[in-house]
C-alpha cells in the first residue's frame, strides 16, 4: 500500500513539474513579443542587429519574427524567420533552412522597455556555438486585443450634410 501512495505522489509531482516548465515557456515568449536591438558578435565580426518578435497569440509559445543585421563595413541584410521557446530557449528558423537557438543566459522577469537579455547563439543541429549576443527591448507591439475591425467615412465635399439613407 506504501508503495503505491508513494508512486501516485511522484505522478502528481513530475506533472506539476512539466507544467511549471511549460509555464515559464509560455511566460518567456508573451515578454518577448517586441522590438529587441543590440549586438551579436562572432569570432570575425561584431553586428548591429534589430529583432522583432511576433508572437501568434497571447497563449502561445511560438510565432515569426525579422532579423536586421548591418556590419561594420555598412553591410545590411533583413531575413523573415518562425520562432518557438522551448526549454527557455528560443528555437530560430530562418527561410533559407538555417535553425539556430538563442540560449539566454538572462531573460528579463518581465521584459520591460530598455531591460536586456544576452546569451549565446549555437547551430540547433550540430550544437556548435555561433555567436555571442545581447539585446535590449525598443518597443512592445500594442495589444493587439484591443485592435478591431472599423469603417472610416470621409467627407469629401465640405460643408454638405448625409442624408440618413446614404448612411446605411
Amino acid at each position: 500500500m506504501t508503495k503505491k501512495i508513494y508512486t501516485r505522489l511522484m505522478m502528481a509531482l513530475f506533472a506539476i513539474l512539466s507544467l511549471t516548465a511549460c509555464d515559464k515557456d509560455h511566460e518567456m515568449a508573451y515578454y518577448l513579443d517586441g522590438y529587441w536591438n543590440g549586438q551579436i558578435r562572432d569570432d570575425y565580426d561584431s553586428y548591429v542587429v534589430n529583432i522583432e518578435f511576433v508572437q501568434s497569440t497571447g497563449f502561445s509559445r511560438s510565432g515569426y519574427g525579422y532579423e536586421e543585421d548591418c556590419s561594420w563595413n555598412g553591410h545590411v541584410s533583413r531575413v523573415k524567420f518562425d520562432w518557438t521557446v522551448r526549454d527557455q530557449c528560443i528555437y530560430l528558423h530562418y527561410t533559407d533552412g538555417t535553425s539556430y537557438v538563442m540560449e539566454c543566459d538572462y531573460f528579463p522577469r518581465y521584459a520591460r522597455e530598455g531591460e536586456i537579455f544576452r546569451g549565446k547563439i549555437y547551430n540547433e543541429r550540430t550544437k556548435v556555438d555561433i555567436a555571442d549576443f545581447m539585446l535590449r527591448k525598443s518597443s512592445n507591439h500594442s495589444d493587439r486585443s484591443l485592435e478591431t475591425d472599423s469603417v472610416v467615412v470621409t467627407d469629401t465635399k465640405p460643408n454638405v450634410e448625409l442624408k440618413e439613407s446614404e448612411l446605411k
